[in-house]
């Protein structure tokens, strides 16, 4: 009778007590599973914000110009390159001594700036180069006919390689040390047959790269100057100079003018034998 009693009190504390931790556990998991879906949710959240950070910045970088200074200058340009502009420049410093040193009043032991040279340049819409250099050098002046402290002041169209258009103050095609600039020169002063070809002119002129730049063409109109001379302005009479220059450069690509292809090519079609190459 008293085991009875025993069991049926095991039996009906079993049935409130596994009921009870039963209840518990559900809690739990209900509680779990709304801590997992809140967590969810901010993953998703994060998640979301991230992309948007990336969009944005991808889209910054689609319209954002690239801004450098170094050793060529200053310069901003659009990310397509369609804009471009540069400030460089440079200086360039003499020292002249005489034996006499003055004797006669005609020439004095002296240090000067021979070239000081601010350049501005670019290009505007893809195709538009654009370039200004001013001098502000010891012995500049300026005449009627020509602003001393304008060197260049042009724009070059490159409708194509082979095609283009120049048009402004610029030097003539003429002479292959005068077409150097003078921060490239091995001395600071050009040689004396120099001056017997034009400096600087104001015209219009037609130039272009052909075979892959093997072949070089510049072909203009200008104003005309004098030997050594610039002008901005022709004051003395109406007529015009034309001066051209065509430059090879037959070893650019490796030493096979592109031309040989086209040559070759021919060769075949009149039943000719062919050569590769020149």
């Amino acid at each position: 009778m008293k085991l009875n009693r025993w069991l049926l009190t095991g039996l009906v504390s079993s049935q409130i007590i596994i009921p009870s931790f039963a209840a518990d556990d559900d809690t739990s998991i209900d509680s779990l599973k709304r801590q997992i879906q809140d967590l969810d949710q901010k993953v998703r959240i994060l998640e979301r914000k991230d992309e948007l950070e990336k969009e944005t910045t991808a889209e910054k970088a689609k319209t954002t110009p690239t801004v450098s200074l170094g050793a060529n200058g200053f310069s901003v340009r659009t990310v397509d390159s369609n804009f471009v502009f540069k400030v460089r420049g440079y200086v360039q410093t003499d020292a002249r001594f005489y034996a006499d040193n003055g004797s006669g009043g005609t020439a004095y032991d002296t240090f000067l700036i021979r070239r000081a040279r601010p350049i501005f340049e670019g290009t505007v819409y893809e195709k538009y180069d654009f370039k200004v250099m001013l001098d502000f050098a010891s012995g500049i002046n300026s005449t009627t006919a020509n602003d001393g402290f304008l060197q260049d002041a042009y724009v070059n169209a490159r409708f194509l390689p082979e095609f283009q258009v120049q048009v402004g103050k610029f030097k003539e095609p003429v002479g292959l040390e005068r077409l150097q600039s003078g921060a490239n020169l091995l001395f600071v002063e050009r040689g004396y047959p120099t001056q017997l070809v034009p400096n600087r002119d104001v015209g219009l002129q037609l130039q272009g790269d052909l075979f892959g730049g093997v072949l070089r063409y510049e072909a203009g109109v200008f104003n005309g100057v004098a030997d050594g001379g610039s002008g901005d302005a022709d004051i003395s009479d109406g007529a015009k100079d034309m001066a051209g220059r065509l430059f090879a450069r037959p070893f650019k690509n490796g030493g096979q003018m592109p031309c040989a292809d086209w040559v070759s090519a021919w060769r075949e079609r009149s039943g000719t034998r062919t050569a590769r190459g020149w």
